[in-house]
């Protein structure tokens, strides 16, 4: 074979790889700048970004009904504009989930996940405990930003957290100020700010106190007059 034909060979090896370099550096260009290339319909697309934590971390993600790998926080990255399906999932919690909305180019942030244990333990307390625990179920502070309308209804500022059948009785902030805890219909409710994910541990009456403590990992509260405690979390 003649010279020339080795050096025509050689040039051609060197412009497939100068295009082949090309292309996936324009992808993986493409891939951060969170675009996607529709070969269909001939264009770019701008997708969006969420990043997701729980607690506990180990939990199991679920986006679109397809479970995501590792563990808390997730980066799920390339999706396409539009409500997307989110849930929480871990043996023996509540699994937690949410429909949310999401434009081209934007990054969701979803940190409020808190999953409770479907079972909750008992705890048992010391005297000196109760004793300083009902010293501060006999003091808590009114909390100003929630709000108790027409019985019913129970507003964050100036947004409806949730609307029940019976009164709304003792509001409270949880300790992540993205929870709201109440008492209602016989039972403590804990539950997101936006009024979804609602968990009922114990049944409580309205008048009886309660606190949460261990950075909200434990629930404290009056049961005629006992003292007793529960590992939520």
């Amino acid at each position: 074979m003649p010279k020339k034909y080795f050096r025509i060979i050689r040039v051609a090896r060197r412009v497939l790889f100068i295009l082949t370099f090309t292309a996936i550096a324009a992808a993986v260009l493409i891939s951060a700048a969170g675009l996607r290339i529709e070969l269909k319909e001939r264009r770019i697309i701008q997708t969006s970004l969420f990043v997701v934590s729980s607690q506990p971390v180990d939990a199991e993600l679920w986006f679109n009904e397809e479970v995501r790998e590792g563990r808390s926080p997730w980066r799920v990255s390339g999706i396409m504009a539009g409500i997307h399906d989110l849930k929480i999932k871990k043996d023996d919690y509540n699994t937690w989930s949410k429909t949310i909305s999401v434009a081209a180019g934007e990054t969701v942030l979803v940190d409020e996940p808190i999953l409770f244990m479907s079972k909750p333990e008992v705890v048992s307390l010391d005297a000196n405990d109760q004793n300083g625990i009902l010293a501060k179920l006999n003091n808590l502070d009114r909390d100003n930003e929630l709000t108790v309308k027409r019985d019913t209804e129970l507003w964050w500022r100036d947004r409806l957290v949730t609307r029940m059948s019976n009164p709304v009785y003792q509001p409270r902030m949880y300790q992540d100020d993205k929870h709201v805890s109440f008492i209602s219909g016989g039972s403590l409710h804990i539950t997101d700010i936006d009024g979804s994910n609602t968990y009922k541990p114990v049944n409580i009456g309205e008048s009886d106190g309660y606190i949460f403590i261990n950075k909200g990992a434990t629930l404290v509260y009056e049961a005629g007059d006992k003292i007793l405690a529960l590992r939520i979390r």
